[in-house]
């Protein structure tokens, strides 16, 4: 798959054939949207806090407007929050990577 540059929109696009989806980002290579190829409806918006390369992703809505929340509460800290629970992540500050996360229900 090569990614498709338009320059009208200043977005790039991959299709892909196995998913029947279209990637979009925008000119800083973060995710903004999946669109269906068979009925052109956006499945999935991406929402960053600013438009640059820095930016976190902040939320996403997918089809019928169900919207999931990322806050970031520390460098190490993440919630993700629907509209009926939160679940919490906690990464290393080193590197990232993930270190657990808390089930709405208190599991982990």
């Amino acid at each position: 798959m090569r990614p498709l540059y338009d320059e009208q929109l200043r977005r790039y696009q991959i299709n892909s054939a196995d998913t029947n989806e279209k990637y979009l980002f925008n000119n800083f290579g973060q995710h903004t949207a999946t669109v269906s190829l068979l009925s052109g409806q956006y499945v999935y918006n991406f929402t960053y806090n600013i438009d640059s390369s820095y930016g976190r992703l902040t939320h996403v809505t997918g089809i019928g407007g169900h919207r999931l929340y990322m806050t970031r509460r520390s460098e190490t800290e993440i919630h993700i929050e629907t509209a009926s629970s939160k679940t919490i992540l906690r990464v290393n500050n080193f590197d990232q990577m993930l270190e657990s996360v808390q089930l709405p229900d208190g599991g982990k």
